[in-house]
């Protein structure tokens, strides 16, 4: 570990719960170096966080970050460097040879790290060989700690503990062990557990198979499970369990993987006997092919969710069907829905496996149907009288901003992973705020980018002009009554630097004036 990683964690273990901006202060460095350092930590499973306007750190609830704390306390450089990586391989007697095979470390390095155990006590030496003082516990416990998890595949997530072991043990059965309680028995030669014993979910087993998955052997078993089981899998709980541990990646490269190994999947799908469906693509297809025929005059529809997605070969599957569709076009394809039995609820219609939300010139009060998506859009099929286009990816990415799910969090890392012309987001964006003037519809935009940055390490070139337009726009806003600096400083949690930059710009450009007070000077906005 590094020392910066040690210092920022003894800070979070003094506050127990600390800000970032806080965090920042304490240990005397910037708030991008400290975020960066937070992010390794959160890797590491040695911290969590939340956000609520601010990012909060806490410690993980495991025995290792306990372990780690003592350690610091009596013997503070034991972890820094590459010390970690011989602490595990001192568990046995080995000799200089054996170490430094075992460990990578050059002679040199290595013998460093063994003088500094031995003055340390923590390591005694017998017969030329080297091995952890047993009278050094925690030490010891450490290190077992080290190797279950990168040798024995236990994983540590807050409090729980899942372990992998050739022989039975004690805890709830978990990932490939439970598949046979959720109608797929299948054999493997480990076992796998979840401690402390609980009832586990649907959605828990699936997750906690993807986290121990690694072989071609245990990918195809995850699919296959997960193709018998997607129509009852509980997706937002999926999400929500794939982002606490931190392995979405792992999910959408199991999507990857079932399209890349079609014919595997199926061969062994029908070992199991589970039904490989027709795609959603193909379902998509035909629901177009019999909503043509329904239609009395020509009609253009966009899709702008996971349908568009998913035909653009981005995610495997889909349930919901998004189209956002011009209010002249919108009751005849109302009409034609119904026709063919579907159930309206607001703007969704469903029946049977489809479930289509039809969103008539806006999605959810934000951004909306423009002109230059219109015609930047591809055409995707066309019928006698139904036209399907496909808005860019850009496009589909702002939409699906303004939801706010946690679903549609991944799909937005998805697109971004694919590469984006961000300038073309920021374009849109701003000139559909410009338009729109009820509503600050660039909030939601700028909290995906981010969460993009600070959970996936995804960083966008236009945050930072967002960010200063957005507080333009939320000070303009705040300023409908008469308020001082450090009033819009607490509310909006910015520098009192960056506050009074903007209400420098305003006051230039005759939007707010300024005014003398007892208490000093306030402002407002000025009207004409």
């Amino acid at each position: 570990m590094k020392e910066s990683q040690l210092l920022i964690l003894k800070e979070i273990e003094k506050a127990r719960k600390i800000s970032l901006k806080e965090l920042a202060k304490r240990v005397q460095r910037s708030k991008s170096f400290v975020l960066k350092v937070c992010k390794s930590l959160i890797k590491l499973n040695l911290i969590g966080f939340e956000k609520n306007k601010k990012i909060y750190y806490f410690l993980s609830k495991n025995p290792k970050v306990l372990l780690i704390l003592k350690i610091i306390e009596t013997y503070p450089k034991l972890l820094t460097g590459k010390r970690e990586i011989l602490l595990k391989e001192l568990l046995e007697e080995r000799d200089i040879v054996s170490l430094q095979s075992r460990t990578g470390l050059s002679l040199k390095q290595l013998l460093t790290y063994l003088h500094e155990f031995k003055s340390s006590g923590i390591i005694v030496e017998k017969d030329k060989k080297y091995s952890i003082n047993p009278e050094k516990k925690i030490v010891r416990q450490l290190a077992e700690l080290i190797k279950l998890e990168e040798e024995e595949g236990v994983v540590w997530r807050d409090h729980e503990e899942l372990r992998v072991s050739e022989e039975e043990g004690e805890g709830t059965l978990t990932a490939f062990s439970a598949f046979k309680d959720f109608g797929l028995p299948v054999f493997t030669p480990k076992h796998y557990y979840i401690l402390p014993e609980r009832k586990l979910t649907r959605e828990e087993v699936f997750v906690h198979s993807l986290l121990v998955s690694n072989s071609f052997h245990e990918k195809l078993l995850c699919s296959i499970f997960y193709l018998k089981n997607k129509d009852s899998l509980d997706m937002e709980k999926v999400f929500r369990l794939l982002n606490r541990y931190r392995i979405s990646t792992k999910f959408f490269d199991l999507l990857k993987f079932i399209k890349d190994n079609e014919k595997e999947v199926r061969e062994k799908a029908k070992e199991y006997n589970v039904k490989v469906v027709k795609t959603s693509k193909d379902k998509i297809l035909d629901l177009f092919r019999i909503l043509d025929g329904k239609l009395s005059f020509p009609i253009k529809i966009f899709l702008i969710g996971g349908a568009n997605m998913l035909l653009r070969g981005l995610k495997i599957s889909t349930k919901d069907i998004d189209i956002l569709i011009e209010g002249k076009y919108y009751e005849e394809f109302k009409k034609a829905l119904l026709s063919l039995g579907f159930f309206q609820r607001g703007n969704i219609f469903e029946k049977d496996d489809y479930r289509i939300d039809l969103f008539k010139d806006r999605v959810l009060h934000g951004f909306y149907l423009s002109k230059i998506m219109k015609n930047n859009a591809e055409l995707f099929w066309k019928g006698r009288r139904l036209e399907v286009w496909l808005l860019r990816k850009e496009y589909v990415f702002l939409f699906k901003s303004i939801s706010g799910r946690e679903i549609d969090l991944d799909d937005c890392r998805i697109l971004a992973e694919r590469g984006l012309n961000w300038d073309l987001i920021l374009r849109e964006a701003l000139n559909q705020q410009e338009k729109i003037k009820e509503k600050i519809i660039l909030l939601p935009l700028l909290d995906v980018l981010d969460e993009l940055d600070s959970r996936f390490n995804i960083y966008s070139p236009i945050t930072k002009k967002l960010d200063r337009v957005v507080s333009r726009l939320l000070i303009l806003n705040l300023l409908k009554r008469r308020r001082t600096v450090k009033e819009l400083v607490a509310l909006l949690e910015k520098p009192e630097s960056t506050i009074r930059k903007i209400l420098d710009e305003l006051k230039k450009e005759g939007k707010v004036e300024r005014k003398r007070e007892k208490r000093g000077y306030s402002w407002k906005l000025k009207f004409k």
